[in-house]
């Protein structure tokens, strides 16, 4: 196939060709197999179609797309988002404010930003977020969520699908058959739908770990879809400001 170059917009439509944009507010796109997109300047756009094929972006309100199964989206920019959207592929962003979405099978979204969100919508994918006051949310089956940091939320849809969170202030939900919500920071909370469980640390005000609390739901007088924390004795109590929100 003969390629084809826009030099203003740096697109390239052959396989194993790349594109590349280093000025700002121009975008750099690929619909070849293998190929792969890339802008680093301010306010700039990297796109790929093709399998097999990346698209990466450095500067800040960018943007990382790529449709074509085994393809990966990354951004290291502000404010810039990652999306993916074939089978096996992988979005990772690390800029504050950032976003990495993926909809397809076997594909995975991870944030590493402040205030940043992960989501997957395809089976056995997983969102992760490290990144303070961040979200991650899964709705496919077998597909987790994980969040490490401080005020931060992991929330799964699907069955077989566990939400993780480690972090002070922090919330795991799960409304699938069994999975698991476990929140392991202090001051923090868990629910769980029918057939699943919650696990919940009891810690001081301190962080020092004091005990591990769980039970599965419809056990223990834990209530499906109904948030839960500890007590100051280490017992599960309802939290009534969530529940009746």
């Amino acid at each position: 196939m003969q390629e084809q170059i826009d030099y203003l917009n740096n697109s390239t439509s052959s396989n194993y060709k790349p594109a590349v944009s280093t000025t700002d507010k121009v975008h750099a796109s690929s619909t070849g197999n293998c190929s792969s997109a890339t802008a680093i300047g301010y306010c700039a756009n990297a796109v790929t179609s093709g399998d097999y094929s990346n698209a990466f972006t450095t500067g800040n309100r960018s943007n990382a797309v790529a449709t074509g199964n085994y393809n990966n989206a990354a951004t290291t920019g502000d404010y810039s988002n990652a999306i993916t959207t074939g089978l096996d592929t992988t979005s990772v962003t690390t800029g504050y404010c950032s976003n990495a979405t993926t909809s397809n099978d076997i594909s995975n979204a991870v944030t590493v930003g402040n205030r940043s969100t992960a989501k997957t919508a395809g089976n056995h994918s997983f969102a992760t977020t490290v990144g303070y006051n961040s979200n991650a949310f899964t709705s496919g089956v077998g597909s987790h969520a994980s969040t490490t940091a401080h005020k931060s939320n992991a929330v799964t849809a699907g069955a077989y699908a566990n939400a993780t969170t480690s972090g002070d202030s922090s919330v795991a939900c799960t409304k699938g058959d069994s999975s698991i919500s476990a929140s392991l920071g202090y001051n923090a909370m868990a629910k769980a739908g029918v057939g699943g469980g919650i696990v919940l640390a009891w810690r001081s005000e301190f962080n020092k770990l004091l005990g591990i609390k769980s039970s599965l739901v419809n056990e223990n007088g834990i209530k499906p879809n109904v948030w839960y924390t500890l007590d100051n004795s280490g017992e599960f109590v309802e939290v009534p400001d969530m529940n009746n929100a």
